[in-house]
């Protein structure tokens, strides 16, 4: 029992000094984003949570064993949040705060001005069509079956190719990540360690490597848009029956933030389908702002409009078709 008492006490929530207790007291069970502000009001973290209270509390109760964790609780003066319908609204805002600001503590999901994709040219990808390629980060990438993923950087492209190679004996060679022997087709490093197929000295075909390559490197094309338009996206809240927001978005592409549905053909389209639940009074403001494309809106997008959960009877989410003026 008192082993259960010391470790209930070490686990429980310690406040920063600074930090008023009635700040965390009222922060609601309930999705939203949360702002971190030191003393002279500069921001230092955002984060999300289907639980805000939960979240926070969270941050207080870690151990804080690294270095940059203790720092930032020592400087926490004051938490500021934002309620929003469920954790779709909640991913998006994150992601867009977070990109304005620049927080201190956060590191992911910061702006980037250039992407890489890794590409392979020729039907079946020949041995020197693979090469990794920039591409602009606000652009929506073509989903061309040659081109592969979204990087930040050449080197995430190259440890991802070698993460590949590991997992299913492909050739460092042919990857473009061993320089090749000039004049003569002699076995890569990794053959002699059995652990690649043999592509580089004859032991199997190219054709049947760069199957497997692009079986391997599948799960990273960027997927097409399901559905023939763009759509709103219905947002509403469980806690607040009031909360409820729009959104406009095609292709992966977040085109604006709606105030009501009558909005619709001010960008260009009108409703396929019926909406008669949804009327001005229902609807809140929504703080997302219109953007081109972006990789992590995208991989929102895609975990929450795509997936299983979606079809989840219990989902906050709902789709509205559009259909573009002629």
């Amino acid at each position: 029992k008192v082993a259960t008492a010391c470790r209930e006490l070490i686990q429980g929530a310690t406040l920063p000094i600074q930090l008023p207790p009635e700040q965390v007291a009222n922060l609601p069970n309930a999705p939203g984003v949360y702002y971190f502000y030191d003393n002279k009001d500069r921001l230092l973290y955002i984060g999300k949570s289907v639980n805000l209270k939960n979240r926070v509390l969270n941050h207080f109760s870690q151990d804080h064993s690294q270095r940059k964790d203790f720092k930032l609780h020592n400087q926490i003066a004051h938490i500021d949040y934002r309620r929003t319908p469920s954790d779709f609204g909640a991913c998006l805002l994150e992601n867009q705060d977070i990109k304005k600001p620049l927080p201190v503590h956060n590191v992911h999901l910061r702006r980037v001005k250039k992407m890489f994709q890794i590409c392979l040219r020729g039907s079946h990808g020949d041995a020197q069509g693979i090469h990794i390629k920039p591409v602009a980060a606000d652009e929506v990438p073509d989903t061309d079956k040659q081109e592969y993923g979204l990087f930040r950087t050449v080197r995430h492209a190259s440890e991802y190719l070698r993460q590949l190679a590991d997992q299913h004996r492909l050739c460092h060679r042919i990857l473009g990540l061993e320089r090749a022997v000039a004049g003569r087709q002699s076995p890569c490093f990794r053959f002699q360690l059995k652990r690649c197929a043999g592509a580089c000295c004859g032991e199997e075909s190219l054709l049947e490597h760069n199957q497997r390559l692009q079986q391997a490197l599948a799960a990273t094309q960027i997927k097409d848009w399901p559905w023939d338009s763009a759509v709103v996206v219905i947002e509403q809240s469980r806690h607040e029956p009031d909360l409820t927001w729009l959104h406009l978005i095609d292709g992966w592409v977040y085109v604006a933030a709606l105030t009501s549905i009558a909005e619709v053909p001010d960008y260009g389209y009108v409703v396929s389908g019926a909406c008669s639940h949804i009327t001005t009074e229902t609807v809140a403001k929504n703080p997302i702002q219109s953007a081109v494309f972006n990789l992590d809106v995208y991989h929102i997008l895609n975990r929450l409009l795509c997936s299983w959960q979606f079809q989840d009877k219990l989902s906050q989410l709902s789709i509205l078709p559009l259909s573009k003026m002629t």
